[in-house]
């Protein structure tokens, strides 16, 4: 009896065990004062500047008139705008930035609070890849994949900010496994979050 009891309890305890070492390699040094040069240093503007003044996304606080000038990549070709050192910055899908800026208002503006966002968002994306696996496969096979994502040193990486995009990717992978995983589960008959009836809207809400 006890053994089954132990053997039952063995995958939420790989399952535990392995997404606390993960979450804290996540947060290790979230605040690091690091900036990488492409993209994190333009980000880390855009949201300080929406955070001072939410109505436009501005690169410079002021118009310093260099959104045509060259930079010294060669890859700008004449007369186009520069996107990483021009005045308004609708360069990427604000949705983001916005979400960074209003939780500096909570927490107030720290590196550690600018990256935090990419941490929940990939923690999001191993649940939602537990929940979905689980749906056709074995627990053992399920904890495996979340915690392949959960582990993978690109999507650590990412949060740390030392990738290009940062928190933009981190969240698109978060909702294109939601709407795949709902897509897969709908078409099975295996409703994720919702019943039967309901699991097609959610599915439109993720899309």
């Amino acid at each position: 009896m006890g053994n089954k009891a132990s053997n039952g309890l063995s995958p939420y305890i790989v399952l535990a065990s392995g997404l606390s070492i993960c979450v804290f390699l996540l947060f290790h040094h979230l605040g690091h004062d690091y900036i990488t040069q492409w993209d994190e240093i333009v980000h880390v503007n855009v949201v300080h500047n929406l955070y001072v003044d939410c109505c436009d996304p501005k690169l410079h606080s002021i118009d310093l008139g260099t959104d045509f000038e060259g930079t010294g990549d060669g890859s700008f070709k004449a007369g186009n705008v520069v996107w990483n050192n021009c005045y308004i910055w609708l360069h990427k899908p604000l949705l983001p930035f916005y979400l960074r800026a209003a939780i500096y208002h909570t927490f107030g503006e720290s590196l550690f609070v600018f990256r935090l966002p990419s941490a929940f968002f990939a923690l999001l994306t191993t649940v939602s890849l537990l929940l979905i696996a689980r749906k056709f496969s074995c627990i053992w096979v399920s904890i495996g994949v979340a915690l392949l994502f959960a582990s993978d040193r690109y999507v650590f990486e990412l949060v740390q900010g030392r990738q290009f995009s940062d928190l933009s990717d981190v969240m698109n992978v978060f909702f294109l496994t939601m709407v795949l995983g709902l897509t897969l589960v709908t078409a099975a008959g295996r409703p994720l979050f919702f019943t039967d009836r309901e699991s097609s809207v959610g599915y439109c809400v993720a899309s």
